[in-house]
């Protein structure tokens, strides 16, 4: 009998026992005779679902990133829309704030929320407040008569004009949000690609250790032909 752990626990028929040695121990290391074709497959499928329950949510939070990619797109396509934004343009401040908004509440609390929060209030500065410092928001408060009240302030004020480069310099905040996120983006991906990897050979090694142990059972049969 082989004195390796995998080897000890099949034998003694403990399959639990045996999954977690194998998960632990070196493929190469292990002695095929004493596995059982049970331990493989109570492996195989412990390994698959832990593996595939983190590419499942690795996916999911994808999906969920892009939603949050394409709220922070909708603030720069506000602000590209209304370059310069005019004191009197209620309309045109109601739709930036709204973006803003939205798309601070989309994400969760954290530095990307905090930073949406930030561009905002530079925003409001100038084109609610004349660059007199705005209130701070509180998102759960801040509903639409808020938003409205913002978006008509002071409209005869032309300090509340927000200027061609002010426009892209808040473009450009948006920008360095969307870029960071790309970032954390290329990691998990990184991350996702090595689980898939790990479930192909974690498939592919069960399966060459079910081909030997399928070999050495039809060994004896052919030494009798």
């Amino acid at each position: 009998m082989s004195n390796s752990p995998i080897s000890n626990y099949a034998t003694m028929g403990n399959t639990s026992t045996a999954i977690a040695a194998m998960q632990a121990a070196r493929w190469d290391s292990i002695d095929v005779a004493a596995l059982t074709p049970d331990t493989l497959l109570a492996y195989c499928t412990t390994r698959l679902r832990e593996l595939d329950g983190k590419i499942n949510g690795m996916m999911q939070e994808q999906g969920g990133t892009r939603g949050l990619m394409a709220a922070v797109g909708r603030v720069k396509e506000a602000l590209g829309r209304h370059s310069p934004l005019e004191s009197n343009d209620v309309a045109g401040r109601k739709e930036i704030l709204e973006a803003y908004v939205d798309a601070a509440r989309s994400f969760p609390p954290g530095p990307q929320r905090d930073a949406i929060l930030r561009e905002m209030n530079a925003f409001r500065k100038t084109a609610c407040y004349g660059d007199g410092d705005p209130p701070p928001i509180d998102l759960a408060t801040y509903d639409a008569a808020a938003l409205d009240r913002e978006a008509n302030l002071s409209t005869d004020n032309a300090n509340n004009k927000v200027v061609e480069t002010e426009i892209k310099l808040r473009s450009d905040g948006m920008d360095s949000i969307s870029s960071d996120m790309n970032q954390q983006q290329e990691v998990k991906m990184i991350q996702l690609q090595s689980f898939i990897s790990q479930r192909q050979m974690a498939v592919q090694l069960t399966t060459n250790l079910i081909q030997k142990m399928n070999e050495m059972m039809m060994a004896p049969i052919a030494n009798l032909k």
